[in-house]
């Protein structure tokens, strides 16, 4: 007992794998490091605290993952699709 508490403890891993999810700049590294963490083994709720984001968006990212492979990462283009034009 007395090695046991003579022993020191060991350090905390101070160091962060990935900043939070807003903090990223490029938002194909944002989805990368959603897919990381999960191919670590880390749970969608573990994910979503350590990246400060919802549980639905590491979801949403898994999601589009599993369905497109490396394209589901890029960033798509947002908003109603253009309608064509009727003068043309």
């Amino acid at each position: 007992m007395r090695q046991i508490l003579s022993e020191e403890a060991w350090p905390l891993k101070l160091e962060r794998d990935y900043p939070p999810y807003h903090e990223m700049e490029e938002p194909r590294e944002r989805r990368t490091a959603v897919v990381k963490l999960h191919a670590q083994g880390w749970s969608v709720k573990a994910i979503a605290g350590y990246l400060g984001i919802t549980r639905g968006t590491v979801y949403r990212t898994l999601k589009r993952f599993v369905e497109e492979g490396e394209a589901g990462l890029e960033d798509r283009k947002r908003g109603r699709p253009e309608a064509p034009s009727r003068w043309t």
